[in-house]
């Protein structure tokens, strides 16, 4: 069990990403880019998945027609782990921002993004495997909220306004966000 003033980052188990998963991944972070709602979101208001931490997501890069018009470009950030959005709409406005992910455990991934315009981080959960992708939060919000105590994270739900959220240090939420690989996922 970690303590509070160290921590292990886990990496993802050793396995290539086929080009048929590769591909259905590239999909699903376009959907996530495009259609997040903010809904299950956890808004952070620090960057607290640092670039080094990032994993690498292969095949991701290019231009992507999106269904209401328009495109998004998608690129790696020069020697970082870090992915840089530009979603150009049909009536030409631009929005933009950065993402990256961390691994948890078995197919369970931490994704932040970070629109350009906001001044706040969004934290959300992904099973990846190699049938889907889709936004997943832990089984039981009791035994997350009692692993986030153990970190000094605070875990808000807040049902009327939709805005979730973690607060704590970026080391502290880093932490206690490897540590939920101790719990189960929906």
């Amino acid at each position: 069990m970690a303590s509070q003033n160290s921590f292990r980052i886990n990496t993802p188990p050793k396995s290539k990403f086929s080009l048929k998963q590769s591909y259905r991944f590239t999909c699903w972070l376009i959907a996530f880019l495009i259609f997040s709602a903010l809904s299950g979101c956890y808004e952070v208001y620090q960057d607290t998945i640092t670039s080094d931490m990032g994993v690498k997501i292969p095949l991701i890069e290019g231009t992507y027609n999106i269904p209401e018009g328009g495109t998004i470009t998608v690129k790696s950030a020069y020697y970082r782990n870090d992915y840089i959005y530009s979603k150009t709409a049909q009536n030409g406005t631009v929005e933009s921002g950065k993402f990256r992910a961390i691994w948890i455990k078995d197919n369970i991934y931490a994704v932040q993004a970070r629109p350009d315009n906001e001044d706040a981080y969004y934290i959300l959960f992904y099973h990846i495997n190699e049938n889907s992708f889709s936004e997943t939060d832990p089984e039981h919000s009791d035994e997350m909220t009692a692993i986030a105590q153990k970190y000094n994270v605070k875990v808000e739900i807040d049902d009327e306004m939709g805005a979730d959220s973690f607060s704590g240090t970026a080391n502290s939420i880093v932490q206690f966000l490897h540590a939920l690989n101790r719990i189960s996922f929906k």
